[in-house]
């Protein structure tokens, strides 16, 4: 793979991340793990708009820098995912969607967000 030029790509794909932030679901396959998660986040602060657009901005740059650009969670994010949370005051562990992973190319941004889920595109670049 290579790097990611594409501003339009990465807008796209920070932007699904981001908005994550705003309202996710999990599902790894076992529904009783996925109602305990949304217990812990019942009881969760809510994440400011302000903050939210934070971790995009910075997350589009984070990608733009990326030389394997595929950003997943397992049952843990990504390192990246991770620090760039950090850095704007988000514990991002339980607010992003388990057995999730996206695939960035300057041409085409596609993710399976959950257990045995498909890939979706999510952006495709037109023929110019």
């Amino acid at each position: 793979m290579a790097r990611v030029t594409n501003p339009d790509a990465i807008k796209v794909a920070a932007k699904w991340w981001a908005d994550q932030l705003r309202e996710t679901t999990f599902d790894n396959g076992v529904p009783e793990h996925n109602a305990m998660v949304a217990m812990i986040q019942a009881r969760m602060l809510p994440i400011s708009e302000e903050t939210i657009q934070n971790f995009q901005g910075k997350l589009e740059t984070a990608i733009m820098g990326m030389d394997w650009p595929v950003l997943s969670v397992d049952y843990h994010p990504d390192q990246i995912l991770i620090e760039i949370g950090e850095s704007v005051g988000i514990d991002v562990e339980y607010r992003l969607p388990w057995k999730t992973s996206m695939i960035i190319r300057d041409d085409l941004v596609e993710v399976g967000k959950g257990y045995a889920t498909p890939y979706k595109t999510i952006y495709k670049r037109r023929n110019e």
